[in-house]
């Protein structure tokens, strides 16, 4: 496979999210690719060329962690998932919301229920 064939498949690949079906260069630069799920895609000049430019240029991967970096983090964030502030050394205090008051809670007598055979004897 001449090279050029090569770069146009890895250019529709990286454009489509998958390996291509048919590419197609026309003479103005553009690429005409038939995508791995069978959806025709046409791309412009500018299209290909920036997807050159990401296929040589990969982005860099960020720096791994040492073993001491992580350790030293975990160290800084041990105060915190006990619980304790570094600074006073006392715990947090837990709010709850304040629950609805009950008016008969308490001292408080409920009211005295209806008889119901009518008013009692002796009260006016």
């Amino acid at each position: 496979m001449s090279e050029k064939c090569e770069l146009s498949l890895k250019v529709g690949e990286y454009l489509t999210g998958g390996i291509p079906i048919k590419v197609r260069e026309s003479g103005d630069g553009a690429l005409v690719v038939i995508a791995h799920d069978g959806k025709k895609h046409f791309f412009t000049e500018d299209d290909v060329n920036t997807a050159i430019e990401a296929l040589r240029n990969p982005p860099k991967a960020a720096p791994k962690r040492t073993r001491q970096a992580i350790e030293d983090s975990w160290s800084k964030a041990e105060p915190l998932l006990r619980g304790r502030s570094e600074a006073t050394g006392n715990r947090p205090v837990r709010r709850r919301s304040p629950k609805p008051k009950n008016p008969l809670v308490g001292d408080q007598k409920s009211p005295p229920e209806p008889n119901p055979l009518g008013p009692e004897k002796g009260t006016k």
